[in-house]
């Protein structure tokens, strides 16, 4: 038996959400499905963007704000279900083969950005780094290894 290490490489295509405040922000948040906007308040201390998004012949909806200080996105189906969780964490917070996947292949680089996003029942890491002079995204599975 073998292990590896998974990482994948891959260019970020952000999509730019205006943040709305005041009574846009209350409008946006309230032509939520009764379902999502119920279960903001477990999930954010302080909601930024409320947008939904269409997902096959459904909508989804995809909520950022804060949690603790910690920037957060939320994923819902149309039913209200939470389909993905990504929180931003600290660096030391990752699993230690992750750590020293960074430690070996990472050291020196300057790290921008730690993130965890859950879905279903998988957890993935997304580590953004700055090499000669560009953003690198770097996913790493929830071990970050993977029997081969």
């Amino acid at each position: 038996m073998r292990t590896s290490i998974l990482i994948v490489y891959f260019g970020t295509a952000l999509i730019s959400t205006q943040a709305l405040g005041g009574e846009n922000m209350r409008t946006a948040c309230t032509a939520l499905p009764a379902m999502v906007s119920s279960s903001l308040p477990d999930f954010f201390s302080a909601i930024r963007t409320c947008t939904r998004k269409p997902q096959g012949s459904t909508a989804g909806y995809e909520i950022a704000g804060t949690r603790h200080g910690s920037e957060r996105r939320a994923f819902f189906d149309a039913s209200g279900a939470l389909i993905g969780l990504d929180d931003t964490v600290d660096l030391g917070s990752l699993p230690a083969p992750i750590l020293a996947v960074i430690a070996d292949r990472y050291a020196g680089l300057p790290i921008l950005r730690v993130r965890k996003m859950r879905r279903a029942t998988s957890v993935f890491y997304e580590m953004r780094v700055e090499k000669d002079g560009h953003h690198q995204d770097i996913l790493f599975n929830g071990l970050g290894m993977r029997e081969t």
